[in-house]
């Protein structure tokens, strides 16, 4: 599921792009859904004992640094014209925000959800694998709370991305990231529902071009998105998989993580939205199959862990 919510961002952020018509009004709520099935398999491995606890945050930035690294060298060809290019390149190295546009990472768009995953994840190893699930629910309950204030001010689950009401973004990331470690401590892999393939397949794409029911709802369907449609999906996922996509979801990380500037050259190039969508695919592959000559740093991480 998280290969199809990918490009469902990548579909969302072309149109953004190009000023084209925009299939997926909703397109934002994937960062969410992929917030909630984080925290539901960091969940699997940090409480299901699949990774030594002292080293959980180390693996994680060993993981995702590479990729996000190489998002944002392509941001340094998308903004070489910058005067501020410096900043933007050491603040995307580090994954720290820049409050000196309007764009929280102006380097790489999709920078913000991963600081906020990342401090959700150092969250989730101080804190959150020591709440009891009583202790747990309140926080999401007090969580869910703080959202539907973000809606009445924002009209949707909006806030991260940009450098207004930018921290924000950090009870928006901790509402899903705190359901999904729930709904692995309930279900372990066994969720009491099943749902028919075509309609996990279908149901987040439907969902993300906010159908007439919930544009009447306004911006209150974005948590409806979350404590309802992302639960529904993560029961289809693991129920269903198939060989198509296993391969996307392996590629769904370097696809989220490089394909904002990717679209920025196509579109400084004057190339066609459809030739921007399929090179972000093309990179996104060719960064998989390169994975293994990223794995250094995952291996130092490894040696350098303490022992469990």
């Amino acid at each position: 599921m998280r290969g199809i919510a990918a490009v469902c961002v990548v579909v969302f952020h072309v149109a953004a792009i190009n000023s084209t018509f925009q299939p997926f009004g909703g397109g934002y709520l994937a960062v969410d859904f992929f917030f909630l099935l984080s925290g539901y398999v960091m969940a699997r491995s940090y409480e299901g004992g699949e990774i030594c606890k002292p080293s959980f945050l180390l693996k994680r930035v060993a993981r995702l640094w590479p990729t996000m690294a190489i998002g944002v060298l392509l941001g340094v060809a998308a903004h070489w014209e910058e005067p501020r290019l410096l900043w933007f390149v050491v603040a995307g190295m580090f994954l720290m925000p820049l409050f000196l546009t309007d764009q929280a990472f102006p380097i790489n768009n999709a920078s913000w959800s991963i600081f906020f995953e990342l401090l959700a994840n150092a969250a989730h190893s101080l804190i959150l694998s020591k709440l009891n699930s009583r202790a747990l629910s309140m926080l999401i309950f007090m969580l869910l709370l703080g959202a539907v204030g973000i809606v009445y001010v924002f009209g949707g689950l909006k806030p991260g991305p940009y450098t207004q009401a930018f921290w924000l973004g950090l009870p928006r990331t901790m509402l899903s990231y705190s359901i999904g470690i729930f709904l692995f401590r309930k279900w372990r892999d066994a969720p009491p529902v099943s749902i028919p393939f075509v309609a996990t397949i279908a149901l987040l794409p439907v969902m993300l071009t906010k159908p007439f029911a919930a544009s009447l709802a306004g911006g209150w369907f974005d948590i409806a998105f979350v404590i309802l449609i992302c639960p529904t999906l993560i029961a289809g996922g693991l129920r269903h998989t198939t060989s198509w996509g296993t391969w996307l979801g392996a590629i769904s990380f370097p696809l989220y993580a490089t394909h904002y500037p990717i679209l920025t050259l196509a579109h400084l190039a004057g190339a066609s939205p459809l030739v921007g969508f399929a090179a972000t695919i093309v990179v996104a592959a060719m960064i998989q199959w390169w994975r293994p000559m990223l794995g250094y740093f995952k291996r130092t991480a490894y040696r350098r862990e303490s022992p469990c």
